[in-house]
């Protein structure tokens, strides 16, 4: 110890003081904190213990969720900042691998958001195009789950589609706004009309369209563009469900009341060719052909008639009145398709001269334009139907068959609004099923070889063959069901016999059959010299100014002379021995001029004498 007090300091310990407090204070200088303690070493605060493997890894762990937990809340942050500040752009539909509609809401940056569309639908938006009468109207058909809503194209807009499904229960998913929902159906649905995948052409007629015979039954959906535009189908009613083979036995009585066996057959084959117009004319094996119901008695209900012919609307008989608007008429004609039109150019005594000839020539123009091939032609405007008339005269035209219809056409009584007309609806009914599902066998019916002349026998034998078919099918025949004689020749339907020839004695007999309402015919032993239609059993006389009455009224104006011609000629018409037409018969010691004509001439096999039929009219001179 020095002489202050301070212990003394050996050389080398001075060194090493000095050599710590410089090392110490380069420490504090470098690092600005102590050297940390090791384990085990006595320090201030007590002795250092280290920690367990087990505390390191639990601290661990709880330091990772630590920092997850906060890495979720950063992304949630930045999310719900990413939603405050962009923007959504658009919203489409597109259905997942379940057929489901998906909505996607697009934003200007991130993900889009994906969601359900509906809330109760899992099915997908099916978009069908339809087609209707060569692009004169284009009708879309919305699609879900079997619902669906039919617009016109130009409505695909606004909220017309999203109310439109909302109405057939259809229910949106409500995180979705009105908005961005309408927006997204609409683009949808103009992207399916676009691409066009799914078109369906349908013609607007009722009838036969890829084997399928169409009414309004079938097509009830249309209702969607009735006030929009006038389409035939949605006037067309046909029930299809009155397929009954019970009926099939009113069928056969109502047409065994036919009295003539062949016109049985006629009016069994006229409407089943009508239900198969197109389908025949498709094949180019339909050829016009006109039937002419000549009615002998004003009286005659037609409506009795129209039953065995009509094919649509049943409960409302109806036949096209040649007195009518050209406009009406045309209206008719463009909405017939695979039917029977039924043609009114009836005369009656009460109508004036003017409109009497009128309907006349009305009736044959009407006539003519129905043998065009292509179809009847009213103006510009073609249809597909079979063609038959009612009136008063015979048509000598090619291809027209002319009926009498007088009072011994039914053999049987009236049965109009009797249950029994059932059977021809069911009956119509049965034949077009018959066709639905057999449509591979019918076509080849049609297209077989038939041996025929003409083109008018080939339609027929092909008719004939259809229909036999068909009641074949039913364990029967057409024999049987028409109740036809055995061995009847068919070839009267197709062969223009001289009953159907344009020639002046059917001609004439045709206008006395006609008349015969209103001649009274006199056997010449009673005459008194004052009757103006006289008979015997070979001959039968006709004053010419009777004569000229009924040709004028029943034939036309200006036709006389060429009837007679024809007539005397064909050796009907007994001339005198000056030449002339008439002859002179002496009755009471007065002599007149008569045209004296075969009796036997203007009769014809199926049909009632005609003197039988002279009995209900005048006979004054």
């Amino acid at each position: 110890m020095n002489n202050k007090g301070i212990p003394a300091v050996r050389a080398g310990q001075q060194n090493d003081t000095y050599k710590k407090e410089t090392q110490s204070n380069e420490y504090k200088t470098l690092n600005n904190y102590p050297p940390v303690p090791s384990v085990g070493q006595s320090t201030y605060y007590g002795t250092l213990y280290g920690p367990t493997i087990e505390t390191v890894v639990q601290g661990q762990c709880t330091l990772g969720q630590q920092m997850a937990s906060l890495s979720i809340q950063v992304d949630k942050a930045l999310q719900n900042t990413y939603k405050l500040r962009r923007r959504p752009i658009d919203a489409v539909l597109a259905s997942d691998e379940n057929k489901a509609m998906i909505y996607k809401k697009i934003y200007d940056y991130g993900p889009p958001e994906e969601m359900r569309y509906f809330a109760n639908s899992q099915g997908e938006l099916i978009v069908t195009i339809i087609d209707i009468a060569d692009g004169k109207y284009s009708l879309v058909v919305i699609e879900i789950e079997k619902n669906c809503v039919f617009l016109h194209s130009s409505e695909i807009k606004g909220d017309k589609v999203y109310n439109a499904l909302i109405q057939i229960g259809v229910r949106f998913n409500p995180q979705i706004t009105k908005t961005w929902a309408v927006k997204a159906l609409n683009d949808y649905v103009n992207k399916k009309i676009h691409e066009s995948e799914k078109i369906i052409f349908m013609s607007g007629h009722a009838g036969w369209e890829d084997g399928k015979f169409n009414c309004y039954e079938t097509r009830c959906y249309l209702d969607a563009v009735r006030p929009k535009l006038t389409l035939p189908i949605l006037n067309k009613y046909f029930n299809k469900e009155a397929a009954n083979r019970a009926r099939i036995t009113d069928y056969a009585v109502l047409l065994q009341r036919i009295h003539d066996p062949k016109l049985r057959l006629v009016f069994a084959l006229i409407p089943l060719g009508g239900i198969l117009f197109s389908v025949l004319q498709e094949k180019n094996i339909y050829e016009p052909f006109v039937t002419n119901l000549i009615l002998m008695n004003e009286e005659q209900d037609i409506r009795e008639i129209l039953y065995y012919l009509q094919v649509f609307n049943r409960n409302e008989l109806y036949a096209m009145n040649l007195d009518g608007s050209d406009k009406n008429n045309k209206n008719l004609i463009e909405s017939c398709k695979d039917e029977v039109v039924v043609v009114a150019g009836l005369r009656y005594k009460e109508m004036s001269a003017y409109k009497s000839k009128k309907i006349s020539n009305n009736l044959r123009v009407f006539a003519k334009k129905a043998m065009n091939r292509s179809g009847l032609n009213y103006g510009e405007t073609p249809f597909k139907a079979v063609v038959v008339l009612f009136s008063n005269e015979r048509i000598a035209e090619k291809g027209v068959r002319n009926v009498f219809i007088d009072k011994d056409f039914f053999e049987t009584s009236n049965l109009l609004d009797t249950p029994v007309w059932d059977g021809i609806q069911a009956t119509f009914a049965l034949f077009i099923k018959y066709v639905e599902e057999h449509w591979k066998d019918v076509q080849k019916i049609i297209t077989a070889e038939y041996r025929a002349v003409t083109r008018t026998e080939r339609l027929w034998k092909v008719l004939l063959a259809l229909v036999e078919e068909f009641w074949n099918s039913f364990g029967t025949s057409i024999t049987s069901v028409l109740n036809l004689p055995e061995g009847l020749d068919p070839s009267f339907l197709w062969q223009e016999d001289e009953c159907y020839l344009e020639d002046a004695v059917d001609t004439i007999a045709s206008a006395l059959r006609m008349a015969s309402r209103l001649v009274k015919a006199v056997p010449k032993e009673n005459a008194d010299g004052c009757e103006a239609f006289l008979y015997d059993e070979e001959y039968i006389w006709i004053l010419p100014e009777k004569f000229s009455e009924i040709v004028e009224t029943y034939v036309g104006l200006g036709q006389k002379e060429r009837l007679l011609l024809g007539a005397k000629e064909a050796g009907a018409l007994l001339a005198s021995e000056y030449g002339g037409y008439t002859s002179r018969l002496q009755i009471n010691k007065v002599r007149k001029e008569y045209y004296k004509f075969q009796r036997n001439a203007f009769n014809r096999i199926g049909y009632t004498d005609l003197i039988t039929l002279l009995n209900g009219g005048s006979n004054e001179c």
